[in-house]
């Protein structure tokens, strides 16, 4: 899964919304095709949702106004399913 998303010149972290029962879920997310987190679902939170959050280095949004983001599934495994996603600012805004 792969989808552009509006971006700004300060520090952004990158939240997924996953369902806690995944199982067996090993994944890379990439900003622009560059890794920036790996993600492995264990199902340890089954019956509800879970964010999980990735910070977006600096050096991969200067001067831009969209990335690309994309899930990328590890071989022999899936990513996701995502249920929601967004890009924003982190919180203490450094």
């Amino acid at each position: 899964m792969e989808f552009d998303a509006a971006v700004r010149d300060e520090t952004l972290m990158l939240r997924a919304t996953y369902w806690g029962g995944e199982r067996d879920r090993l994944f890379h997310i990439e900003v622009d095709g560059r890794r920036i987190a790996t993600q492995r679902l264990h199902g340890e939170h089954p019956g509800t949702f879970i964010e999980r959050d990735y910070p977006v280095p600096l050096d991969l949004i200067q001067g831009k106004e969209r990335v690309r983001i994309r899930f990328q599934p590890e071989t022999g495994h899936t990513a996701g399913p995502v249920f929601g996603c967004r890009v924003m600012a982190t919180e203490s805004g450094a």
